[in-house]
């Protein structure tokens, strides 16, 4: 399913880059070029993100990289243990 028709963006590619760390609309279209043209999409985006962080909630890395915040979401879309 397209999440951007104008720019035929996929539901996937939005899902892989909210996964990869950008958590605005602004940063979704950077990465996929999503709601760059008409903006139509921009409302169904903004859920996607919220839904995402709401299922696949930030999960602290390890010791050694306490600064860093990491998507707790595997390939399989479920939570990671902590």
């Amino acid at each position: 399913m397209f999440a951007c028709i104008c720019r035929a963006v996929t539901c996937d590619e939005v899902t892989t880059a909210i996964d990869s760390g950008a958590g605005t609309v602004r940063a979704v279209a950077k990465a996929t070029g999503a709601s760059t043209r008409c903006g139509t999409c921009r409302d169904r985006i903004k859920s996607m993100i919220t839904d995402r962080h709401e299922a696949c909630p930030r999960v602290s890395a390890p010791n050694s990289l306490q600064s860093v915040m990491v998507w707790g979401c595997a390939e399989t879309n479920g939570p990671l243990s902590s």
